[in-house]
């Protein structure tokens, strides 16, 4: 991935809805199950595949 589509995944990742999901579900022992969790919410699956639709193969 670019430099630039890394930052904008990290922006939606630094979002309110991620922080949410990152602080109720976050395992950072488990970082696939981390993973799963924000990609189980719809609208930041939609933002992350608008950056890079094979984002979710880097995920997971």
């Amino acid at each position: 991935m670019s430099q630039e589509n890394i930052e904008r995944v990290f922006e939606v990742l630094g979002s309110a809805e991620a922080k949410e999901v990152i602080e109720e579900q976050a395992d950072f022992d488990d970082h696939v199950k981390t993973a799963k969790a924000i990609l189980r919410r719809p609208k930041l699956l939609a933002k992350l595949i608008r950056i890079s639709p094979s984002i979710v193969r880097y995920l997971v």
